[in-house]
């Protein structure tokens, strides 16, 4: 800017000087010499003065520029040698962090593959169970099978010995007390019931009657009776039906009791549970003899009278029954407390003896023992009959096998 002054200065001066100078007057002139000679010498000096000024201020600021450009300098190192400081800490810093989640993400990927691994051991394994656990199924169905085809082979069986025996008593039934009778064998047809029987009436008449026989462990289901129902209403020839249970009651009917189909045809329901061939003969040929009478009653109010009388005489021997079971088992109970008081006498006198000996003992014993009791056959009271059962007893028991019960079965069996 100096410079630019004095290089403007030294071009312009001489026409300001003269304007100026043709614009004063005389003494102004004169005063105006003065002063320029004075100017002069102030100018230079004042000038000098402050080139010398000016040189110090610009050496002194140098210095300090230097100063400042040392200052620069060393800071700019200071910065760039923070900086690569700050950048190899954060570098470190994110290089540990980047350490850190890879550790953690190959950490759970090492759990991953240890879960992969231990699930496929244990898909292997279940694999293995459900193979065994799949043959041990098959094996137990196999055997489920097997043991329903025997069980139906065997009920089968127990079936056709039914059939049989009702048969064979049917067939000597006929022909010892109802001549010019028939008797035939359906078990093979389907709803026609076991067996037809054809009764020739003294009038000459012939009256055909549908047998059922059942042999079951336990009470015969009604629903074998409505089945019996169906068959004797789908047969137009028949006249009436006989259901007969060998070796167990049937449900919803008393022994003896008649009953009459949708289309009032009579039936006769039988338990021969307990009885031997002779009684079982006698019962179901009394079983015909009642249904020829009342199939031979054409007149229907009389029919109903007979039907009503049998029912009124059949509860009060259903009854008389009852109470002489209840007598029955009231003497046996009394028997068996009787039996209980002997052996305790006996258990008395040998804690008095001091000693078993034998024939005390035996002398004891024979004085209240009953020589006349036989244990060889059993001792149960038949409901139905009234009297001991008959049949040989199990080894070691009183009783038959029939009507032995598990308990005591199992106990005879440890015992021998």
């Amino acid at each position: 800017m100096a410079n630019l002054g004095a290089i403007c200065w030294s071009s312009f001066k001489d026409g300001l000087y003269s304007q100026w100078s043709s614009t004063m007057t005389s003494e102004e002139s004169e005063k105006a010499a003065l002063y320029k000679e004075e100017g002069r010498r102030e100018g230079k000096e004042a000038v000098l003065e402050s080139v010398k000024d000016r040189l110090a201020s610009i050496e002194s600021l140098q210095a300090e520029l230097a100063m400042v450009r040392a200052t620069n300098e060393m800071l700019r190192k200071s910065t760039e040698e923070t900086a690569v400081t700050r950048a190899e800490a954060l570098w470190a810093t994110k290089k540990g962090e980047f350490e850190i989640e890879k550790l953690m993400a190959i950490s759970a990927l090492k759990e991953q593959i240890a879960e992969a691994a231990l699930a496929k051991q244990m898909i292997v394994m279940l694999t293995k169970n459900n193979e065994e656990c799949a043959a041990k199924i098959s094996a137990l169905e196999a055997a489920r099978v097997e043991m329903l085809q025997n069980k139906t082979k065997s009920s089968h069986a127990i079936g056709k010995m039914g059939e049989a025996t009702v048969y064979e008593l049917l067939t000597a039934i006929t022909k010892a007390k109802f001549p010019y009778s028939t008797v035939k064998d359906m078990t093979t047809l389907m709803h026609a019931a076991d067996f037809h029987v054809w009764i020739m009436r003294p009038s000459g008449k012939r009256i055909k009657m549908l047998v059922d026989s059942k042999k079951y462990s336990k009470p015969v289901k009604s629903l074998e009776i409505v089945k019996l129902y169906r068959d004797i209403d789908a047969d137009e020839e028949s006249h009436c039906g006989l259901f007969i249970s060998l070796e167990s009651a049937v449900c919803g009917v008393e022994q003896f009791e008649i009953k009459t189909s949708p289309k009032c045809k009579p039936v006769i329901f039988l338990t021969l549970e307990d009885m031997n061939y002779e009684r079982r003969s006698e019962v179901i040929v009394w079983a015909i003899q009642t249904l020829m009478t009342i199939v031979g009653e054409e007149i229907p109010a009389q029919k109903n009278r007979m039907l009503e009388d049998i029912d009124k005489f059949l509860v009060s021997i259903n009854a008389s029954m009852k109470q002489l079971d209840n007598v029955i088992k009231l003497q046996q109970k009394t028997l068996e407390d009787l039996r209980k008081a002997r052996s305790g006498i006996l258990e008395q006198m040998k804690a008095f003896s001091g000693k078993e000996e034998p024939d005390t003992i035996e002398v004891v014993s024979d004085m209240f023992s009953n020589h006349d009791e036989d244990y060889s056959t059993c001792i149960t009271i038949v409901k139905a009959t009234g009297l001991p059962c008959g049949k040989p007893c199990l080894e070691g028991t009183k009783k038959c096998r029939h009507h032995t019960s598990a308990k005591e079965k199992a106990h005879v069996k440890v015992g021998s």
